[in-house]
């Protein structure tokens, strides 16, 4: 897929989640954690095998602690996406009566 049509794909996308629900979001970001979750072992032995072919290309050791998923990142990582459910709404949003809404200001 070209650059050009992620890009589109990534707009039409940006647009359905604008117009959904708040249950649908979180339903879907119930969904992202939960099936992270079920493919934690295969998606921490992909990672282990992109840190070889990454260390075997010359990244540094800095850019490889980047890239480096282990069960505790990515149990943070099913974390916040499971912090982007809440009955406020997914990922923030605009308050009735004024005012920006988002995961740290929840008010």
């Amino acid at each position: 897929m070209s650059l050009e049509k992620m890009g589109q794909a990534a707009r039409e996308a940006a647009y359905q989640l604008a117009t959904i629900s708040t249950a649908q979001k979180n339903r879907a970001l119930a969904a992202i954690a939960d099936e992270l979750e079920a493919r934690s072992e295969q998606i921490l032995a992909a990672n282990a095998k992109d840190i070889a072919a990454g260390r075997e290309a010359g990244l540094s050791e800095a850019m490889l602690d980047r890239l480096l998923l282990n069960p505790a990142r990515l149990a943070g990582i099913v974390a916040d996406v499971r912090k982007g459910c809440y009955p406020g709404g997914a990922g923030g949003g605009f308050r009735p009566g004024g005012g920006w809404r988002n995961t740290l200001h929840n008010k």
